[in-house]
C-alpha cells in the first residue's frame, strides 16, 4: 500500500483515506482490508493475507496459524537484507523506493537471517510511530544510496540450527518434533533464553547480547 500511494505522490494514510481503504486496517490485516489492496495491486489475496499479520485482539496477532504478542511480531525496529532489495531494484524498471519490498519472514522478532544471500538481517530503520514505521517507501527512499552501495550489507554467516528451525517452520508450519509441540513465538523465546545460559560463561553481561548470537 505504501508503494502504490508513493506512486501516486500522495502520504498513504490519504492514499486510503481516497480509496476507503484505512491503513490502519491493512496494517492489522483484516481480510477485507487486505482482499481489497489485492484488487487495488493486482496482488495475489491469498498469498498477500499468508504473509500479513492479522491483529485479534490485546496486542495480539496471527502470523503464519501462529499466535504472536505485538512484540514479537511489531517490533519498532524494521529489519530486512539489503541484497534482497537489490534483487527487487534490479528486477524492476521503477526507482528504488517503489521497487523494494519487504518480505513477511523478516517481521518475527527471531528472524535475524536471510536465507537467499547467506547474510544476518540488518536494522534498515526504526520509529515508534506504527504509520510512520510502516510506510516502507518513504523511509526506503531515505536509505536507498546506502543500500544499493552495500553500504548497510549484513555480515556473511553460516545458518544456526535455528535459522533453520524458524525458516522451516515460517514456510512449512510445525513438524513432528518436541518443540514444534509449542507454539512458535514461545519456542523463539525458550531457544533465546537457553542460548543466553549456554553462553553466560564466556559473555558476561548477556544482557546485551545482540541479534548476530541469538
Amino acid at each position: 500500500m505504501s508503494r502504490l500511494a508513493a506512486r501516486n505522490g500522495i502520504e498513504v494514510a490519504e492514499f486510503g483515506r481516497d480509496m476507503g481503504l484505512p491503513f490502519k486496517k491493512v496494517i492489522d490485516g483484516g481480510p477485507a482490508a487486505l482482499q481489497k489492496l489485492a484488487d487495488l495491486s493486482g496482488t495475489n489475496s491469498a498469498y498477500l493475507r499468508a504473509w500479513s499479520p492479522h491483529y485479534i485482539a490485546a496486542r495480539s496477532y496471527v502470523f503464519r496459524g501462529e499466535p504472536y504478542h505485538a512484540r514479537g511480531i511489531r517490533d519498532t525496529i524494521v529489519r530486512g537484507c539489503p541484497a534482497c532489495l537489490r534483487t527487487d531494484v534490479e528486477a524492476s524498471d521503477l526507482p528504488p523506493h517503489l521497487s523494494m519490498a519487504i518480505r513477511g519472514n523478516w517481521l518475527p522478532r527471531h528472524s535475524t537471517y536471510c536465507h537467499l544471500h547467506g547474510h544476518s538481517l540488518v536494522d534498515l530503520w526504526q520509529d515508534p510511530n506504527l504509520t510512520r514505521r510502516l510506510d516502507t517507501s518513504e523511509r526506503l527512499k531515505e536509505i536507498a544510496p546506502a543500500i544499493l552501495s552495500g553500504e548497510m550489507d549484513g555480515d556473511a554467516r553460516e545458518a544456526t540450527d535455528f535459522d533453520e528451525y524458524l525458516h522451516r517452520r515460517l514456510m512449512d508450519g510445525p513438524g513432528k518434533g518436541w518443540l514444534d509441540q509449542h507454539r512458535l513465538y514461545a519456542a523463539c523465546v525458550f531457544c533465546d533464553l537457553l542460548g543466553r545460559a549456554l553462553l553466560r560463561d564466556h559473555i558476561l553481561e548477556t544482557w546485551a547480547l545482540g541479534p548476530q548470537t541469538r
